[in-house]
């Protein structure tokens, strides 16, 4: 008798509660899955990812809904969300996420929220495919808008990249080598001059052109980490007494206007 009473308690008591889906021993999906974003990798914010304006055709294709503590992003487009900008009112804390896909698992993670405007790279996760987004949060008030927008693929027309800086990684090492050498020097900055240019060129998350050694380290088939840009300017600096044209292209406009605030500072 005592277990029938239990029994009869626990079937209470989940007839009881909302008409949310539950899973085993009468805990939500909802818990379920913010309970797995605990456990899950951290995903940190990047300033870059931040999402200046959507367009038209983005607005259009992403739908966000709210209900209660979850967001639900919807992907109605063809293409993947690859960005997420979230502006909320407490800084310092983390929210639940979980990307889902009819088609491949699901991904779990914490999103950790440093600035009042948080803005994340979704690639980070490796998310790929189209799929759509649930953000679970501590607090209802906890976030006050959010902003998701995909970028478009085709961003390379017009940027060479392979080409440049495969030139530049051949000349840069024959440089080396024979350091006092002037025609491998100059060969080396022949090469070096297409790359401070803009063109065509973008990074998955760029809305418009940058200069071409940006790239370095962003795609798999760059031939060129992330490092390398310093690693040549630096030479450039170390042969500036040796060979007046090291010193007139790093005084120019096109490679001044190249540079940004970290690989700058690095330079100095």
């Amino acid at each position: 008798m005592p277990s029938f009473k239990l029994l009869l308690v626990f079937i209470l008591f989940v007839s009881c509660t909302d008409s949310e889906d539950r899973l085993s021993y009468g805990i939500t999906k909802h818990k379920a899955e913010k309970q797995l974003t605990k456990s899950a990798v951290e995903l940190k914010e990047d300033p870059k990812a931040c999402i200046s304006s959507n367009t038209a055709e983005e607005v259009r294709l992403i739908e966000i809904k709210r209900k209660d503590r979850e967001y639900s992003i919807v992907n109605n487009g063809d293409l993947n969300i690859q960005r997420l900008e979230i502006r909320h009112r407490s800084p310092g804390t983390t929210l639940g996420f979980k990307w889902e896909s009819s088609n491949f698992p699901s991904k779990f993670a914490q999103l950790v929220l440093d600035s009042d405007t948080s803005c994340f790279f979704l690639e980070d996760l490796d998310i790929k495919q189209k799929g759509n987004i649930k953000l679970f949060l501590e607090r209802s008030s906890h976030i006050s808008d959010v902003t998701a927008s995909f970028t478009k693929t085709e961003t390379l027309k017009n940027c060479d990249y392979q080409k440049v800086f495969g030139k530049i990684q051949k000349a840069f090492a024959e440089s080396k080598d024979e350091f006092t050498d002037e025609a491998r020097f100059l060969t080396f900055v022949k090469a070096l001059i297409p790359s401070l240019k803009r063109g065509g060129c973008k990074r998955k998350f760029d809305s418009n052109p940058v200069p071409m050694w940006w790239l370095c380290g962003h795609f798999d088939d760059t031939g060129c980490s992330e490092n390398d840009p310093v690693m040549w300017f630096r030479y450039l600096t170390d042969q500036r007494t040796r060979f007046s044209v090291a010193d007139k292209l790093m005084k120019s406009r096109a490679f001044v206007d190249s540079l940004d605030e970290k690989t700058s500072a690095e330079l100095q």
